[in-house]
């Protein structure tokens, strides 16, 4: 009897033990219902062996298993796909938005009214050749022009120097995060070496996860012992407690991820991605168009302007600066008046000379071809179009890339959204429920404790009998 009694005792104490720890787990959700990333937890219980009596098999009561962590690692993969999209095409559209901005098209202050009022003038001039103020006006256009293009291309130079530093950034996060993610792997490691799970190391690594995913597309490998490998372009970034270092690197002006063993990453989707197209491909477009732009008008008005004679009685004089004749040096950084017209209105010629090469006064026949480079195409440099509707498509290339990015981050931010409601509906903790259970494992606790008060009365009895 007194056997029995024991055994139920011993049951009773361990319900107390069982139903005391569930209410502390229970606590901890309703305590972690708002923080971002909690997984709820929950309490597996199995009952105890059973033990054989004359009786028969009698229970021995309840035991503690596990904690178990709710969490869908299908809609983790989804979540982070879709969060590596969204964050790459938003950078994008951050990105080129600036340049587009800076385009100001269309609008009074745009290089495209600006090439159009530099036409104007030489239309102005050729109506009144001989008007020093006219040919003022002329040199200011020109001036502006040149300013503009400058201008256009230190936005360039701006927003690449923007996004080296943004990719420098990210690449030393992505370090910190794998060395985190080593860490916490082999913490995990090590607390779930006696076959429980550890519930809040692992949220841990799955909030940095989700982080990473921003950055560039991973690929995560779950280890048998708990760790985890996490993969980025091809290259293992963290394996259980190992991580390794991503470095940066610029060649002739191209950008590359490297590993600090020099192997290349290839990254196509992400910020990281997104800054490694922008760096090499989108600005370098832009920056080669802008310069075609300068080329072509510093050829057009240089051939037409230097067969001119001017008021000064000098032929041969370059409007713009063609940096020697070399024209392929000539680029929208650099694009400026000539020396001559820079110090000098009156070196702008408006018209031919006469039968010996003296000036004209009144000939006008240069300034008036130098109107009509307005419809003027040029295969060189811009592809047998003008120069007004070559600087269009650059402002429609750049304005149709913006809204393209910023159409497919707002669908991918969409998906990401929804993954992560789903999640929530998984992983996170309703208070309601919470409490539910908390009153289950409180009425638990107070029964056990009356089988404790019953057996203790059933043991006094029975030594009272003796």
């Amino acid at each position: 009897m007194a056997s029995s009694l024991s055994v139920i005792l011993s049951s009773a104490a361990a319900a107390l033990r069982v139903h005391q720890a569930a209410t502390q787990v229970t606590a901890h959700n309703i305590s972690n219902a708002l923080t971002e990333g909690y997984s709820r937890q929950t309490v597996e219980l199995t009952a105890s062996p059973p033990v054989w009596t004359e009786h028969g098999w009698l229970g021995t009561g309840v035991q503690f298993s596990d904690i178990r962590r709710a969490r869908d690692t299908l809609l983790d993969i989804t979540f982070r796909r879709e969060t590596t999209s969204a964050s790459g095409h938003r950078l994008r559209e951050r990105f080129l938005s600036q340049i587009e901005a800076a385009l100001a098209e269309p609008g009074e202050t745009g290089l495209g009214s600006v090439l159009d009022a530099f036409w104007s003038a030489w239309s102005d001039l050729a109506n009144n050749p001989t008007s020093a103020s006219a040919r003022e006006i002329v040199r200011e256009r020109g001036r502006q022009l040149a300013d503009h293009l400058n201008r256009l291309s230190n936005v360039l130079d701006a927003t690449r120097q923007l996004a080296v530093a943004h990719l420098e950034d990210v690449v030393a996060r992505v370090n910190s995060i794998a060395r985190e993610l080593a860490s916490l792997n082999g913490q995990i490691i090590a607390a779930e070496a006696a076959g429980h799970v550890a519930a809040d190391l692992r949220d841990a690594r799955d909030r940095l996860l989700d982080e990473l995913a921003s950055y560039a597309e991973i690929q995560v490998v779950e280890r048998p012992n708990g760790g985890v490998g996490a993969a980025v372009g091809g290259v293992l970034l963290v394996d259980d407690a190992v991580a390794i270092e991503l470095t940066t690197q610029s060649t002739g002006g191209s950008w590359s991820i490297l590993t600090a063993g020099g192997k290349p990453v290839e990254l196509q989707d992400g910020e990281l991605g997104a800054v490694i197209e922008l760096l090499n491909v989108d600005l370098p477009s832009l920056r080669n168009q802008l310069d075609n732009l300068a080329r072509a008008i510093v050829k057009g008005v240089n051939d037409l302007h230097t067969t001119g004679v001017n008021p000064l009685g000098m032929t041969g004089i370059r409007f713009f600066d063609d940096q020697g004749g070399v024209l392929a040096s000539v680029t929208a950084a650099n694009i400026a008046l000539s020396a001559e017209v820079e110090a000098d209105a009156q070196a702008i010629a408006a018209g031919s000379g006469g039968p010996s090469g003296e000036y004209q006064a009144g000939a006008n026949d240069i300034a008036l071809r130098l109107s009509q480079l307005r419809n003027w195409t040029d295969a060189t440099y811009l592809g047998n179009t003008t120069a007004g509707e070559y600087y269009a498509q650059i402002v429609a290339s750049v304005g149709l890339a913006v809204a393209t990015a910023a159409d497919s981050a707002t669908i991918h931010e969409t998906l990401a959204s929804n993954v992560d409601a789903r999640r929530a509906s998984v992983s996170g903790v309703s208070t309601d429920e919470e409490l539910i259970r908390l009153s289950g494992h409180q009425a638990a606790y107070a029964a056990a404790a009356k089988v404790v008060a019953a057996v203790d009365e059933m043991l006094r009895t029975l030594l009272a009998i003796a």
